[in-house]
C-alpha cells in the first residue's frame, strides 16, 4: 500500500496494530460490524503539514517508549504519568508565533492530540477555546481522527460552545463518516451522558438467575457500571485497574458493577477462574450478550469496554474515556472530595 504521508501511514498501521492487538477500536469493530476509525483521506492529509505529522508521531512514539519501560519493571500502568509540559509550552508557543490560517489550524488539532487517551495532558481550557474558534466544524482534520472532538468537549470547560459545535459538525461536516461517529459518541442529544439519568435496569448476578441488580437496589451509592467481555482486551485491563482502586473506595458507598457481555454465562465463569480471580464487587451478566440489541441501544453501547459512572440519585457522572486507565483514579477522587 501506497501512503502520502507519514501520518496516514501511522494511521493506517496503527488501525491495523489495534485490530491485532485486541483494543477497543477492534471491539468496536467487532460489535458494530464497521470500522470505529477513519484511514485519513487525502483531502484531510492535506489539511496537515507533513512536519505537523512527524511532531504528532514523534510525540505519540515518546509516551508510547516511556510507559514500556514504566511497565516493563514492573510497575503499574495506572501508576503511570507522562510529563508532557515541554510539548505543551512548544506547541503554544509555535501557536502564538504563526499568524497563517492553515498553520495555525493544524497546530491546534496538535495540540488537541496531546490530550488524547487515559495517558493524555491537561489541556488548556483558553487554548482549547481557541482551537475550536479557529477549526471549522467543516475541517477535514477531524477526517483524520474525530475522537479529538471529545478531547475539545472534555477540556473546554464551557458545555455550551461545545455543544453547539458538536451540532454544527454532526449537520455539516463533509465526510458522513466523521458526522456518524461524532453523532454517536459526542451529541448532547445522546442519553447516555454526564448530567442525564442512567437508564432503569435490571441484570441478573453472573452465576446466580436468582439474584439480580437494578438500578433501584443501588440508589444512595455512587456505582461504575462496566460492560465487559472476555474477547476484549482493554476490558481486562481496566478490571485490573479496578483490583487496585477498588480498596480504597469500597468502604465510601462506592460500588463496580461488572456486566459481561459474553455469549453464555460459562464463558465469563471459566474466564473468572481460570485468573483466578474473586471480583470482590458485583458481577452480573446482559442476558444474550452481543445479541441484546435492546441493551446495546439503552446503553448506547458501540464498543468495549463502555463504563458509566453513575451518582447516588440515578445521575449519569462521567463516561467513556474520563473513566479509563488513570482517569478513573482522577475522576474518582474528583467526585468524592466534591462530597466532603
Amino acid at each position: 500500500m501506497q501512503y502520502n504521508s507519514p501520518l496516514q501511514k501511522y494511521a493506517v498501521l496503527s488501525v491495523l496494530g489495534l485490530i491485532a492487538s485486541g483494543s477497543s477500536l477492534a471491539i468496536s469493530i467487532v460489535i458494530a460490524g464497521e470500522p470505529a476509525a477513519i484511514v485519513p483521506t487525502d483531502d484531510a492529509m492535506e489539511e496537515l503539514p507533513v512536519e505537523v505529522q512527524n511532531a504528532m508521531e514523534a510525540r505519540r512514539q515518546a509516551m508510547r517508549r516511556a510507559l514500556s519501560a514504566h511497565t516493563s519493571e514492573g510497575q503499574s500502568p495506572l501508576r503511570f504519568k507522562y510529563d508532557w509540559s515541554m510539548d505543551l509550552a512548544d506547541l503554544s508557543s509555535q501557536i502564538k508565533r504563526t499568524n497563517q490560517r492553515p498553520m495555525r489550524q493544524a497546530l491546534f488539532f496538535s495540540y488537541l492530540d496531546l490530550g488524547f487517551g487515559g495517558y493524555g495532558a491537561e489541556l488548556d481550557p483558553r487554548i482549547v477555546r481557541e482551537a475550536l474558534d479557529e477549526i471549522t466544524p467543516t475541517s477535514y482534520l477531524w477526517a483524520i481522527d474525530p475522537d479529538l472532538i471529545g478531547v475539545a468537549i472534555r477540556s473546554i470547560g464551557e458545555r455550551a460552545q461545545a455543544d453547539d459545535y458538536v451540532r454544527d459538525v454532526i449537520r455539516s461536516h463533509p465526510d458522513s463518516e466523521v458526522r456518524r461517529i461524532v453523532r454517536s459518541r459526542f451529541s448532547p442529544d445522546r442519553s447516555i451522558m454526564p448530567g442525564k439519568p442512567v437508564p432503569d435496569f435490571s441484570f441478573p448476578i453472573l452465576g446466580d438467575k436468582t439474584k439480580s441488580v437494578t438500578r433501584a437496589s443501588l440508589l444512595g451509592r455512587i456505582y461504575l457500571l462496566d460492560f465487559w467481555a472476555t474477547f476484549c482486551p482493554p476490558c481486562i485491563e481496566e478490571m485490573t485497574n479496578f483490583h487496585t482502586l477498588y480498596p480504597d473506595y469500597s468502604d465510601r458507598s462506592f460500588e463496580i458493577v461488572s456486566l459481561n457481555l459474553d455469549s453464555t454465562s460459562d464463558t465469563a465463569l471459566s474466564f473468572l477462574r481460570k485468573k483466578n480471580w474473586r471480583l470482590p464487587w458485583v458481577s452480573a451478566r446482559v442476558e444474550g450478550g452481543l445479541n441484546n440489541e435492546r441493551v446495546k441501544k439503552q446503553f448506547e453501547i458501540s464498543g468495549l469496554p463502555k463504563p458509566i459512572l453513575v451518582d447516588e440519585k440515578g445521575i449519569i457522572l462521567a463516561t467513556r474515556m474520563d473513566l479509563r486507565g488513570p482517569r478513573l483514579s482522577r475522576t474518582l477522587l474528583r467526585v468524592f472530595r466534591a462530597q466532603r
